[in-house]
């Protein structure tokens, strides 16, 4: 990861860089906390990863905790 972050930002790494990746991280982490994995596990189970990403693509609200 660090090594992405360097690429994307330039070799010195600005104040600017840092308040991006951990806005980036603080995002992910709260993507990641939204979405119900237990009804992802069972899609993923039950008709395929293919079908799932269609799916995601099509719908993502239905993926989300509510």
């Amino acid at each position: 990861w660090g090594r992405l972050f360097l690429c994307l930002i330039g070799e010195e790494l600005s104040i600017y860089g840092v308040v991006i990746v951990i806005i980036l991280t603080i995002a992910l982490t709260y993507i990641l906390n939204k979405i119900d994995w237990s009804l992802v596990m069972s899609e993923v189970h039950n008709y395929g990863f293919l079908k799932f990403i269609k799916d995601l693509i099509r719908e993502p609200r239905k993926y989300l905790r509510k």
